[in-house]
């Protein structure tokens, strides 16, 4: 930077000032003059790199039993150094130091090369800490009260030095601020919950100041893409446009997402809780920005969720929601903390074990098992990427069932998220997939009602002899065996009007062990295929129980069976089902609903008779008896 514009950029910062101290509300917000003069001495990161001054990329493990801080080197693969000691926060990683805090109310500076300790400072300024950064060198915190404190303060920024722990400057705020972030000489402090205050690390003074129309502004984040800050509903870029304080008018970008996925792009810095290693850092969004276009990095956002990883593709979209791109599945343990380096995704499981992943196809590219019981872990591995040949691509229907066949409970929404993207993939196996599920034992109801509907919504007449062929197995107490899936397979075949289904679903429909609800199913399949053959088994079905008083609160099943003999029968059907209607033994559910079916059907063959007699009139001829039909059916 030349002179004059050094000179230039210090007097729009202490012009953006005016006398008005840090945080105040009667600093001036979204001024263009102000935002390029923060800007002017301060670029993002130029590429994607570690920040502690050996270049090395590196996690912080935080362990229980015993409590203690593992730093592990992971290109080297090996422990760098063990510190046993208590931590209530994330770790934040400088050049030559960590920081940490110890219980509610002491932060401590250890070196980053040993991890032993090198001073100590008691928070101040509040009752709670929201979050702390650093420059690489010094270090900055906010605190806030719970309640106001006895001047009106409400939250403290305070900045400490790295070499020593003393304080360069406090500065108290009237307004609510949020966990600073801070790169260089500037740091990025949400505040009053709509705006992001721009502070000059080495004076405390804030020189630049947007504030949002639309929405909470809750974290900022330094990156090779720009400078970005956001809240809940996507990714803002910090330049000229941000002073519009809208949406449509900045360079603002989000992500389509199921509406299963919670969009947590960032850590909410008003949340006190996210200063440490919550449930937060489990459920999550990962992402980098393109530094080349306005766009996700290779076009792609990644879900964590728990031990599962889901990557969408960001401009794709499938006919009916977001692009699912890959899907891994750690298995049995739960992942703790994970990052995106820029290059790689890396992953830490709360049983020490390290796993980076291919961003592109979700294949693993290096695992380590340390053996540790880790509680969360902090990254400084930007633009780390194991040396490794190209992997291959995992097989997404797999993955799915993966997924889906995962035995802890907890993760019932996933499960069913997975069986609607199983269920898009093309090939005869997909079915196969879907069967297995609804005659899994022991399923979980909302999955096997998901699956269920997803076999019908298939519509695969590939799959007519494999849902006959689940159909063939009936209850027998002495051979343990039971039907499975009756009702969905009924379902299916009904859709598909499948003719060589009537002799397996009639079979289903005499056995006295299928549940009402499928039989109920089967019936209306049945129908559906519109084959005359059930005539008989109907007639059969409905004298057997038509007196049987367990129906009363079950007569559907009933009414089905009389609508099918409406249907596919003829006159002596009809007069069957007056001879039911009127004998008093027939339940009155049925009887009820027998007299309603009846008139109405009397009522639509008088009208079709109508027809007809008209067709007769107007001509002898086939075509004028249909156009006769017409004319009484439109009146």
């Amino acid at each position: 930077m030349s002179r004059y514009a050094w000179i230039t950029a210090l007097l729009l910062s202490v012009c953006a000032g005016c006398g008005v101290s840090a945080f105040s509300p009667s600093f001036r917000d979204n001024n263009l003059d102000d935002l390029n003069g923060a800007l002017a001495s301060t670029r993002p990161p130029a590429d994607y790199a570690p920040a502690n001054g050996a270049a090395k990329p590196m996690v912080f493990m935080v362990t229980s039993d015993p409590a203690a801080i593992v730093a592990f080197d992971l290109e080297g693969g090996k422990e760098v150094w063990r510190a046993q000691t208590d931590v209530t926060s994330k770790v934040v990683v400088g050049k030559r130091q960590i920081f940490h805090r110890v219980g509610k109310g002491r932060l401590v500076a250890r070196a980053l090369s040993s991890g032993s300790k090198l001073w100590e400072h008691t928070i101040t300024g509040g009752d709670r800490m929201l979050g702390m950064t650093t420059d690489g060198v010094d270090l900055y915190y906010v605190s806030e009260f719970v309640k106001r404190a006895a001047d009106g303060t409400a939250a403290t920024l305070v900045a400490l030095k790295g070499s020593n722990g003393g304080k360069k400057f406090v500065r108290k705020s009237k307004g609510r601020l949020g966990a600073p972030t801070a790169h260089s000489d500037r740091l990025f402090v949400p505040l009053r919950s709509q705006s992001l205050a721009l502070v000059d690390t080495r004076t405390g003074e804030e020189v630049a100041r947007i504030r949002s129309k639309e929405e909470m502004l809750l974290w900022a984040r330094p990156t090779p893409a720009g400078f970005l800050y956001g809240g809940k509903s996507g990714v803002y870029k910090l330049n000229d446009k941000s002073i519009s304080g809208s949406k449509e008018e900045s360079t603002f970008l989000a992500a389509t997402l199921p509406s299963s996925v919670r969009p947590v792009y960032w850590w909410d810095g008003y949340n006190a809780a996210l200063a440490g290693y919550t449930a937060y850092d489990r459920n999550r969004l990962l992402w980098q920005l393109d530094s080349k276009k306005d766009g996700f990095q290779d076009d792609t956002i990644y879900v964590h969720n728990y031990r599962f990883f889901f990557a969408f593709d960001t401009v794709k979209k499938a006919a009916d929601g977001p692009k699912l791109k890959w899907v891994y599945s750690f298995p049995r343990r739960d992942v703790v903390a994970s990052t995106h380096t820029g290059k790689a995704l890396v992953l830490v499981a709360d049983n020490g074990t390290i796993v980076t992943l291919d961003p592109a196809t979700g294949s693993p590219l290096k695992q380590l098992q340390l053996d540790l019981k880790v509680k969360g872990a902090s990254f400084d591995a930007q633009g780390y990427i194991p040396a490794a040949g190209k992997p291959a691509s995992p097989d997404l229907r797999e993955s799915l069932t993966q997924v889906i066949w995962d035995p802890d409970r907890r993760f019932g929404a996933v499960k069913l998220f997975a069986v609607e993207q199983l269920s898009r993939l093309p090939g005869d196996r997909v079915s196969a997939d879907l069967v297995k599920i609804v005659t899994r034992e022991g399923i979980d109801p909302a999955v096997y009602k998901r699956a269920g509907q997803m076999i019908v919504d298939r519509h695969d007449a590939k799959a007519v002899p494999l849902y006959i062929e689940t159909l063939k197995p009936r209850y027998d107490f002495l051979e343990d065996t039971r039907a499975m899936a009756v009702d969905i397979m009924a379902r299916a075949l009904g859709d598909l009007k499948a003719k060589q289904a009537v002799g397996p679903l009639l079979a289903h429909l005499k056995d006295p062990e299928t549940p009402i609800s499928a039989v109920e199913e089967i019936v209306k399949a049945l129908i559906s295929v519109d084959d005359k053959s059930v005539v008989t088994p109907f007639r059969d079905w409905l004298l057997y129980y038509r007196a049987d008083p367990s129906f009363k609160d079950a007569s559907l099943v009933l009414n089905l069976i009389a609508d099918g003999l409406m249907k596919l029968g003829g006159e002596e059907e009809r007069q069957l089902l007056r001879f039911v209607q009127n004998d008093s033994q027939t339940i009155k559910p049925l009887r009820t609903y027998l007299a309603e079916a009846l008139k109405r059907s009397q009522a639509t063959a008088g009208q079709e008779g109508g027809a007809a007699d008209a067709g007769k009139k107007q001509g002898s001829s086939p075509a004028a008896a249909d156009k006769g039909k017409q004319a009484g059916a439109t009146k």
